[in-house]
Protein backbone atom coordinates (compact mmCIF):
# COMPACT_ATOMS: atom_id res chain seq x y z
CA UNK A 1 0.00 0.00 0.00
CA UNK A 2 1.38 3.46 -0.79
CA UNK A 3 2.30 5.67 1.81
CA UNK A 4 0.17 8.25 -0.07
CA UNK A 5 -2.87 7.00 0.11
CA UNK A 6 -5.47 8.83 1.98
CA UNK A 7 -8.91 9.08 3.31
CA UNK A 8 -10.51 11.09 0.66
CA UNK A 9 -12.62 12.75 3.51
CA UNK A 10 -9.80 14.68 4.70
CA UNK A 11 -9.96 16.99 1.48
CA UNK A 12 -10.96 19.97 1.82
CA UNK A 13 -9.01 22.62 -0.21
CA UNK A 14 -7.34 23.03 -3.65
CA UNK A 15 -3.50 24.38 -4.73
CA UNK A 16 -3.07 26.00 -7.97
CA UNK A 17 0.70 25.83 -9.03
CA UNK A 18 2.91 26.29 -12.42
CA UNK A 19 5.63 24.27 -12.72
CA UNK A 20 7.90 27.75 -14.04
CA UNK A 21 9.49 25.84 -16.77
CA UNK A 22 8.59 24.87 -20.66
CA UNK A 23 5.31 24.72 -20.90
CA UNK A 24 5.74 21.04 -23.49
CA UNK A 25 6.68 19.23 -20.93
CA UNK A 26 4.93 15.92 -20.25
CA UNK A 27 4.13 14.31 -17.00
CA UNK A 28 7.28 11.80 -17.33
CA UNK A 29 9.35 15.01 -17.44
CA UNK A 30 8.06 16.80 -14.78
CA UNK A 31 8.37 13.71 -12.40
CA UNK A 32 11.96 13.42 -13.08
CA UNK A 33 11.92 17.10 -12.27
CA UNK A 34 9.98 17.04 -9.03
CA UNK A 35 11.77 13.70 -8.23
CA UNK A 36 15.40 15.20 -7.72
CA UNK A 37 13.90 18.45 -6.42
CA UNK A 38 11.20 17.20 -3.47
CA UNK A 39 12.50 13.69 -3.05
CA UNK A 40 15.76 12.79 -1.34
CA UNK A 41 17.20 9.64 -3.41
CA UNK A 42 18.06 7.41 -0.99
CA UNK A 43 15.59 8.45 1.68
CA UNK A 44 12.31 6.97 2.64
CA UNK A 45 9.92 9.30 0.65
CA UNK A 46 11.44 7.99 -2.62
CA UNK A 47 8.66 5.95 -3.43
CA UNK A 48 6.40 7.71 -5.68
CA UNK A 49 3.08 6.55 -6.27
CA UNK A 50 2.01 4.23 -9.52
CA UNK A 51 0.53 5.50 -12.42
CA UNK A 52 0.01 3.71 -16.00
CA UNK A 53 2.45 1.17 -13.91
CA UNK A 54 5.44 3.79 -13.92
CA UNK A 55 6.66 5.86 -10.52
CA UNK A 56 5.11 9.27 -10.73
CA UNK A 57 7.16 11.57 -8.42
CA UNK A 58 5.13 14.85 -9.81
CA UNK A 59 3.74 17.00 -6.91
CA UNK A 60 0.70 17.35 -8.85
CA UNK A 61 -2.86 16.00 -9.60
CA UNK A 62 -3.38 17.44 -12.66
CA UNK A 63 -1.68 19.25 -15.28
CA UNK A 64 -3.44 21.81 -17.32
CA UNK A 65 -1.94 22.77 -21.01
CA UNK A 66 -1.53 26.05 -22.50
CA UNK A 67 -3.54 24.66 -25.24
CA UNK A 68 -6.51 24.09 -23.27
CA UNK A 69 -5.53 20.02 -22.69
CA UNK A 70 -5.35 18.99 -18.98
CA UNK A 71 -4.65 16.05 -17.30
CA UNK A 72 -5.67 14.19 -14.04
CA UNK A 73 -2.97 12.27 -13.42
CA UNK A 74 -3.14 11.38 -9.42
CA UNK A 75 -6.18 10.50 -8.28
CA UNK A 76 -7.63 12.05 -5.01
CA UNK A 77 -7.10 9.43 -2.95
CA UNK A 78 -3.32 10.05 -2.77
CA UNK A 79 -1.79 13.20 -1.57
CA UNK A 80 1.61 14.64 -2.99
CA UNK A 81 3.98 17.04 -1.79
CA UNK A 82 3.37 20.04 -3.45
CA UNK A 83 3.14 22.93 -1.31
CA UNK A 84 5.52 22.62 1.37
CA UNK A 85 2.56 22.51 4.62
CA UNK A 86 0.18 20.47 6.52
CA UNK A 87 -1.93 21.29 3.19
CA UNK A 88 -0.15 18.43 0.96
CA UNK A 89 -2.16 16.00 3.05
CA UNK A 90 -5.30 17.50 2.34
CA UNK A 91 -5.11 19.31 -0.66
CA UNK A 92 -5.90 18.72 -4.87
CA UNK A 93 -3.18 20.10 -6.72
CA UNK A 94 -3.31 21.26 -10.46
CA UNK A 95 -0.52 22.98 -12.02
CA UNK A 96 -0.57 25.07 -15.13
CA UNK A 97 2.47 23.97 -17.36
CA UNK A 98 5.77 26.62 -18.16
CA UNK A 99 6.18 29.25 -16.32
CA UNK A 100 3.73 32.38 -15.72
CA UNK A 101 6.02 34.92 -13.43
CA UNK A 102 7.05 35.30 -17.42
CA UNK A 103 4.36 34.91 -19.37
CA UNK A 104 0.27 35.28 -19.37
CA UNK A 105 -1.36 32.29 -19.68
CA UNK A 106 -3.90 31.27 -22.52
CA UNK A 107 -7.72 31.94 -22.63
CA UNK A 108 -8.37 28.36 -22.87
CA UNK A 109 -5.67 27.05 -19.68
CA UNK A 110 -7.58 29.92 -17.80
CA UNK A 111 -10.88 28.14 -19.35
CA UNK A 112 -9.92 25.19 -17.92
CA UNK A 113 -8.37 25.42 -14.54
CA UNK A 114 -11.61 27.04 -14.02
CA UNK A 115 -13.95 23.88 -15.38
CA UNK A 116 -11.46 21.60 -13.31
CA UNK A 117 -12.07 23.49 -10.27
CA UNK A 118 -15.68 23.73 -10.65
CA UNK A 119 -15.81 19.89 -10.83
CA UNK A 120 -13.65 19.26 -7.91
CA UNK A 121 -15.36 21.56 -5.49
CA UNK A 122 -18.78 20.10 -6.63
CA UNK A 123 -17.37 15.91 -6.29
CA UNK A 124 -15.76 16.42 -3.16
CA UNK A 125 -17.91 19.52 -1.85
CA UNK A 126 -15.06 21.55 -1.09
CA UNK A 127 -15.09 25.47 -0.88
CA UNK A 128 -11.50 26.87 -0.48
CA UNK A 129 -9.20 27.56 -3.09
CA UNK A 130 -5.57 28.78 -2.76
CA UNK A 131 -2.37 29.81 -4.57
CA UNK A 132 0.48 28.16 -3.88
CA UNK A 133 1.86 31.61 -2.61
CA UNK A 134 -0.97 31.45 -0.26
CA UNK A 135 0.35 29.02 1.82
CA UNK A 136 3.74 29.30 1.52
CA UNK A 137 6.69 31.97 1.18
CA UNK A 138 6.75 31.48 -3.28
CA UNK A 139 5.99 33.55 -5.94
CA UNK A 140 4.09 29.87 -7.60
CA UNK A 141 2.21 30.35 -9.88
CA UNK A 142 3.33 33.32 -10.87
CA UNK A 143 2.43 37.08 -11.42
CA UNK A 144 0.35 36.60 -14.50
CA UNK A 145 -1.78 33.89 -12.36
CA UNK A 146 -4.61 34.78 -9.79
CA UNK A 147 -8.15 33.74 -8.80
CA UNK A 148 -10.11 36.26 -9.79
CA UNK A 149 -8.05 35.88 -13.67
CA UNK A 150 -9.29 31.83 -13.29
CA UNK A 151 -12.76 32.73 -12.18
CA UNK A 152 -13.28 35.51 -15.14
CA UNK A 153 -12.30 32.83 -17.65
CA UNK A 154 -15.69 30.80 -17.77
CA UNK A 155 -17.22 32.77 -20.43
CA UNK A 156 -14.15 33.78 -22.52
CA UNK A 157 -14.35 32.71 -25.87
CA UNK A 158 -12.33 30.06 -27.33
CA UNK A 159 -9.89 30.87 -30.37
CA UNK A 160 -12.85 28.42 -31.98
CA UNK A 161 -15.18 31.00 -30.63
CA UNK A 162 -13.74 33.89 -31.74
CA UNK A 163 -13.49 32.10 -35.60
CA UNK A 164 -17.29 31.31 -35.62
CA UNK A 165 -17.98 34.71 -34.57
CA UNK A 166 -15.75 36.30 -37.12
CA UNK A 167 -17.42 34.21 -39.54
CA UNK A 168 -20.95 34.98 -38.67
CA UNK A 169 -20.22 38.53 -38.49
CA UNK A 170 -18.74 38.41 -42.23
CA UNK A 171 -22.47 38.64 -43.75
CA UNK A 172 -23.45 41.81 -41.52
CA UNK A 173 -20.14 43.44 -43.03
CA UNK A 174 -20.57 42.68 -46.67
CA UNK A 175 -22.23 46.24 -47.61
CA UNK A 176 -18.76 47.84 -46.31
CA UNK A 177 -16.99 45.84 -48.33
CA UNK A 178 -19.17 46.86 -51.81
CA UNK A 179 -18.79 50.46 -50.60
CA UNK A 180 -14.87 50.70 -50.38
CA UNK A 181 -13.71 47.74 -53.12
CA UNK A 182 -12.97 45.53 -50.23
CA UNK A 183 -10.40 47.59 -49.25
CA UNK A 184 -12.04 48.10 -45.88
CA UNK A 185 -10.26 46.09 -42.81
CA UNK A 186 -13.51 46.37 -40.69
CA UNK A 187 -14.22 42.74 -40.46
CA UNK A 188 -10.27 42.08 -39.26
CA UNK A 189 -11.60 44.90 -36.42
CA UNK A 190 -14.88 42.91 -36.00
CA UNK A 191 -12.82 39.99 -35.50
CA UNK A 192 -10.10 41.65 -32.57
CA UNK A 193 -13.77 43.52 -30.85
CA UNK A 194 -15.17 39.81 -30.23
CA UNK A 195 -11.82 38.17 -28.93
CA UNK A 196 -12.43 40.80 -26.19
CA UNK A 197 -15.78 39.81 -25.04
CA UNK A 198 -17.30 36.85 -23.43
CA UNK A 199 -20.61 34.59 -25.21
CA UNK A 200 -23.09 36.75 -23.43
CA UNK A 201 -21.61 40.03 -24.13
CA UNK A 202 -21.39 39.00 -27.81
CA UNK A 203 -25.10 38.06 -27.91
CA UNK A 204 -26.57 41.38 -25.83
CA UNK A 205 -24.61 43.64 -28.40
CA UNK A 206 -25.97 41.20 -31.20
CA UNK A 207 -29.54 42.03 -29.82
CA UNK A 208 -28.80 45.71 -30.13
CA UNK A 209 -28.18 45.70 -33.70
CA UNK A 210 -31.25 46.40 -35.70
CA UNK A 211 -30.48 43.74 -38.00
CA UNK A 212 -29.25 41.33 -35.88
CA UNK A 213 -32.80 39.66 -35.34
CA UNK A 214 -32.29 37.57 -38.43
CA UNK A 215 -29.34 36.33 -37.05
CA UNK A 216 -30.50 35.15 -33.35
CA UNK A 217 -31.12 31.69 -33.82
CA UNK A 218 -28.00 31.22 -35.76
CA UNK A 219 -25.65 32.94 -32.94
CA UNK A 220 -27.45 30.97 -30.75
CA UNK A 221 -26.47 27.78 -32.21
CA UNK A 222 -23.50 28.88 -32.86
CA UNK A 223 -22.06 30.04 -29.69
CA UNK A 224 -24.38 27.58 -27.41
CA UNK A 225 -26.24 30.30 -25.70
CA UNK A 226 -29.97 28.92 -23.69
CA UNK A 227 -32.07 30.17 -25.58
CA UNK A 228 -34.02 32.01 -22.23
CA UNK A 229 -30.78 34.35 -22.57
Amino acid sequence: MSQFLRDKEVIDCIVVHHTAGADNLDKWAISEIDRKRIYNPNGVYDTGIIVDGQTYFGGYHYHIYQDGRSEHIVPDEYYTWNNGTYKNYTSVAISFIGNFEENEPSKESLKTAKKIIEEIKGRLNIKDVYLHRDLSNTACPGQYINLDKINGAKNMLSVQEVDECYIWSKHRHLHVKEITGGKDDSERNMYEHYKTMDKIQVLTELLNDPEAYRYIEEGRKVLGIAKEL
